[in-house]
């Protein structure tokens, strides 16, 4: 007891930890681990013996039998790999049993063949056999991932020659646990099922609306009202929940006439101002550009405003199209576009030039690469977190147009990255753009619009651009009428890979351009809300508005189910 008793007695019993005693043993006597466990051991069973305290007794006791219990833990632990390594060993007898069979029969195979084939197919047959033979190595310590596929071949070989009737059962049993993966990965990452408590979410918010507000369409129809009936029909999350309208969403073309879907289209979006006459001009300079040559000898020109008289309050667009091209010249020049790239390699070399490089001009504003996370979706997220809860992060982007600095970082638009392009109907573009992204533009959306007072929310749009591989989509969010969101697609745009379509990236340039035009616009909006004697003489007194116009935040995303 000498040598863990002034640990036990200097220590409170409510302290007292495996941990801390096993430590305390480890500095003061010895850091050997079998001697620190029987320390332990004889100190705790001294202790429960010798000392009178109920309550201390039972502590030690406690303490002993965890002890014990971590003891036969480490013994299963021992078992169990002694147990895995038998197996091994076991697979590999098996192996090599295998193996040998195999060298035999290729040997009687050589044989036979030298015996009664002539001597074309007696070299033949040894070239096979020779190919045969060193596909297995003479020592297999382990079975290999490559040994277990060759097992797959022998099994599945022997399938074909017993019928049909054991195809067919093969195949049903193969869909049935490819749909079984299926649903358990829907289960996991979405779409996620609604339950009674989501239901109540989007009913709240929907008998907030006033009627008189929502956005009434020439046929009589409003369309919250659509949407909310729409969205109780509906077993899994939809945009439609979140009062989001796309009408290029499928289930959206089902319940609203051609007609009803032109008026949506056609409602009025935030003005911007058209791309000035001499960006236009240069743009048109390179329309007749068929090869890299005619390309360099343009972007080389000499030209004042890219030297001595460059201002980059005036010159900037320019000086951007004329970098992008010159990226893009050297990128098809060297053929990387045409090989399969990854990510981080378009975000690098085409798609800092196109997008990132387009927006440098905007003051205090950055676009952060990195999957960074989206700050308005965390506000959203947290906005009924209690103090003893972790705070949620938002959605997550491959990047994020966002205000630098100290202060507020109200954020803009966002963006996508995929190396690889399906189509605009594959999986993760459909789960993307139909759900994820529109409810982060909504989150931006709202944030902007709460920061006006809800006074301006006509002015105010986010947007979003999603790169796949060369592709290219466009994404735009405003609120045109009523407590909806409406989505406003681009069309797809290519980043060409040959030099004699080399004048089509013009059209991402522009397209660039205008979307900066946009977000420019929107921080313009926010930067200079309205001011007046009223605003001026509640300055600081008054409590947070609570405007009861405006706009719902989005639905809660179902929780994922625990497997």
């Amino acid at each position: 007891m000498a040598l863990t008793g002034d640990y036990l007695q200097s220590t409170s019993p409510i302290n007292w930890t495996l941990d801390d005693f096993a430590d305390w043993i480890a500095i003061n006597h010895s850091d050997d681990k079998k001697k620190i466990i029987t320390y332990m051991k004889s100190g705790l069973n001294n202790y429960s013996k010798n000392v009178s305290n109920v309550n201390v007794k039972k502590k030690a006791d406690d303490l002993l039998n965890r002890l014990k219990t971590l003891k036969d833990k480490k013994k299963i632990a021992e078992l169990q790999s002694e147990q895995e390594v038998r197996l091994a060993d076991i697979e590999c007898s098996s192996v090599r049993q295998m193996q040998n069979h195999t060298n035999a029969a290729v040997t009687i195979h050589k044989q036979i063949a030298e015996k009664f084939v002539g001597m074309a197919q007696k070299i033949s047959t040894e070239t096979c056999a020779q190919i045969r033979t060193v596909t297995f190595s003479d020592e297999i310590p382990r079975p290999t991932e490559d040994e277990n596929e060759s097992e797959e071949e022998f099994e599945s070989e022997e399938a074909e020659h017993e019928g049909p009737e054991h195809e067919e059962s093969e195949s049903e049993e193969s869909d049935d646990v490819y749909l079984k993966t299926q649903n358990k990965k829907e289960r996991k990452s979405g779409p996620f099922k609604l339950s009674d408590a989501g239901r109540t979410e989007i009913e709240i918010a929907y008998t907030k609306m006033k009627h008189s507000n929502m956005w009434k369409l020439s046929s009589g129809k409003f369309v919250e009202e659509e949407l909310y009936n729409i969205g109780k029909q509906l077993e899994f999350e939809h945009s439609i929940h979140s009062f989001i309208i796309d009408t290029d969403d499928e289930i959206i073309k089902e319940h609203f006439s051609e007609h009803e879907l032109e008026k949506i289209d056609d409602a009025p979006v935030p003005e911007v101002p058209d791309l000035p006459h001499n960006v236009i001009e240069y743009l048109n300079k390179f329309i007749n550009v068929t090869s890299t040559k005619e390309a360099r000898s343009l972007i080389n020109e000499h030209d004042n405003r890219f030297n001595a008289s460059y201002d980059p309050s005036i010159h900037h667009d320019l000086d951007y199209i004329r970098f992008a091209l010159y990226a893009l010249t050297r990128e098809i020049e060297n053929g990387g576009l045409t090989q399969p790239n990854l990510e981080s390699w378009y975000n690098c070399y085409i798609w800092h030039a196109i997008v990132d490089q387009g927006f440098a001009d905007i003051k205090g504003t950055s676009v952060v690469r990195g999957e960074s996370t989206c700050i308005a979706t965390a506000t959203r997220k947290n906005r009924k977190r209690k103090n003893t809860q972790r705070r949620k992060m938002g959605r997550q982007g491959d990047w994020i147009l966002r205000l630098t600095g100290n202060g507020d970082h109200d954020e803009y638009g966002m963006g996508e990255v995929e190396k690889h392009w399906e189509d605009e109907f594959g999986t993760k573009s459909l789960s993307e753009t139909s759900l994820k992204q529109p409810k982060a533009l909504k989150d931006m959306l709202v944030k902007l619009m709460k920061k006006t007072d809800w006074e301006l929310r006509s002015k105010l749009q986010t947007v979003r651009i999603t790169h796949s591989g060369l592709m290219m989509t466009i994404m735009y969010m405003n609120n045109p009428h009523g407590y909806v969101c409406r989505i406003r697609r681009g069309e797809i745009l290519e980043v060409p890979d040959k030099e004699e379509n080399l004048s089509a990236v013009l059209v991402i340039l522009a397209a660039v351009l205008n979307i900066k035009i946009a977000v420019q616009e929107t921080i313009k909006a926010v930067q200079q809300k309205g001011q007046n004697d009223e605003i001026f003489k509640q300055a600081g007194r008054k409590r947070r508005s609570r405007n009861s116009d405006e706009i719902s935040a989005c639905f809660t995303t179902p929780k994922k189910i625990k497997q």
